[in-house]
């Protein structure tokens, strides 16, 4: 990921697939337009606030952390109770920031209550957003898309022109994408 301020800062991460226990993935930063890299801390999907980009979010297993000074210190922020898979900053509020995680609450949460995470405040507080209480679903989650943004959320953007319009990227089986409108009825695309 190229910084949006200063393209010669580069963020990448080595992160190996495995079918057993993984090494943990490694943040390695370029200065030079990716001719040298530096190994930064163990940590995954680097992402810059869109509104302030001197401001880097970054995680590592469960945790989550904030750098103010475009990637060149970092102090964790956030800790939620699953995997964190994604991580993705609100195009029209500094600040706001959603968490995708892998078994989300809804895997433990009898309930199914099965959702994303987002700060308001750079982190400083975490709310649980449940797909369930805000969008109209079946009582039985298997009689719908769900299950495929409940398992996994693998990739979280929102609609360049409403900031009420999120998308969430899930798996499960079918690889689904949804379309949420925090207003409005879901939308299957």
């Amino acid at each position: 990921i190229v910084s949006p301020i200063n393209d010669s800062i580069i963020f990448a991460v080595r992160n190996p697939i495995c079918n057993s226990f993984c090494p943990p993935p490694e943040l390695y930063v370029s200065k030079d337009y990716g001719v040298t890299w530096n190994f930064k801390a163990n940590m995954d999907h680097p992402t810059f606030d869109k509104i302030n980009p001197q401001i880097v979010y970054t995680t590592f297993w469960n945790n989550t952390y904030k750098s103010d000074d475009n990637g060149d210190t970092f102090v964790q922020i956030i800790e939620v109770p699953d995997f964190i898979s994604y991580i993705f900053t609100d195009r029209f509020h500094t600040g706001k920031i959603y968490i995708g995680t892998r078994s989300l609450q809804g895997i433990q949460n009898p309930e199914n209550n099965w959702g994303y995470y987002v700060s308001e405040d750079f982190g400083k507080t975490l709310e649980f957003k449940s797909f369930r209480e805000s969008i109209s679903l079946p009582s039985d989650p298997y009689d719908f898309f769900l299950p495929t943004i409940g398992r996994i959320i693998w990739a979280i953007d929102q609609d360049p022109q409403n900031e009420q319009v999120m998308y969430f990227g899930g798996e499960d089986s079918d690889h689904s994408l949804a379309k949420i409108s925090l207003l409005d009825p879901y939308v299957v695309i």
